[in-house]
């Protein structure tokens, strides 16, 4: 799993996900291409319902490294490839930037990636990296939500398609800075590590049904927090708790077992230690 890479996501979706439903998920590879230092696999996936109707569509590329030089063809003609896009010329409509929590990636886990890449130090470390990294899906939901919040009032039913490169990895606790420029119903953005100042999401873009811009004199901004790791929900919540850290927010929602779960691999609540799966 050190030798596989999330280079490419691209989310399409086709009507409201329903709260309760039997979800089949079908996935065909469209292309393999030879890199030379690896093999880029092109997978679309449809899923589908009960009655076989069309929920959403995801395609993504993942890169093997070490599995090139196979005599393959290094790019693809295929026009079910969703491409990345460059961002306008000029500067952004809007920029937003938030801190990650140190536990982001363990708390991610919950949604079923449990790749040791993103909370065992010593897994990290033979993929090259210094600590765990968040989960280049979960970077993209941070990017995704300030979207959402600058151009679509915070509405996911405005949610119509994105597409996204990752470029390079976050570590939990840096801030993800998200830059955005709007072009009709479609906004180009780009991300960064606001610390660092490197490029981790490019070519990307977002396709609303209905944009709604934020009005910046009437929200609080992701900025204003008294503390950088509180988070603030601009929502009509936010006027009765204003602040609330993620670790409140956490033992308000999860049950004791959940956070058990997640807490393990740091030997957390079991008070036993534990790495990766």
């Amino acid at each position: 799993m050190t030798k596989l890479i999330h280079g490419e996501q691209y989310l399409e979706l086709v009507k409201p996900i329903p709260s309760s439903a039997t979800l089949t998920s079908v996935p065909k590879i469209i292309d393999v291409l030879d890199k030379g230092s690896g093999a880029l696999l092109i997978i679309g996936i449809e899923t589908f319902d009960e009655n076989q109707s069309l929920v959403f569509y995801n395609q993504m590329s993942l890169f093997m490294v070490g599995s090139g030089n196979f005599g393959g063809k290094r790019m693809s003609n295929d026009t079910n490839i969703k491409p990345i896009v460059s961002a306008p010329n000029r500067q952004p409509d809007a920029i937003v930037s938030e801190k990650t929590s140190i536990d982001q990636a363990a708390i991610y886990r919950l949604c079923g990636d449990k790749n040791p890449l993103h909370i065992d130090p010593m897994f990290a470390s033979a993929g090259g990296f210094s600590s765990p990294i968040l989960h280049g899906l979960c970077t993209m939901g941070f990017a995704m939500r300030h979207v959402l919040r600058e151009f679509a009032g915070y509405d996911v039913k405005n949610f119509r398609a994105i597409k996204a490169r990752f470029v390079g990895p976050v570590t939990p606790g840096q801030t993800i800075e998200t830059q955005m420029w709007r072009e009709g119903n479609r906004i180009y953005f780009q991300s960064f590590i606001k610390e660092t100042g490197k490029l981790i999401i490019s070519g990307a873009y977002v396709d609303l049904i209905e944009v709604q811009v934020r009005n910046h004199n009437t929200e609080n901004n992701f900025q204003n927090s008294k503390n950088d790791n509180d988070f603030i929900l601009s929502s009509s919540l936010a006027s009765n708790i204003n602040d609330i850290t993620i670790d409140e927010l956490a033992k308000d929602c999860l049950k004791e077992d959940v956070i058990r779960y997640v807490c393990a691999p740091y030997g957390g609540n079991d008070g036993q230690s534990g790495g990766g799966d």
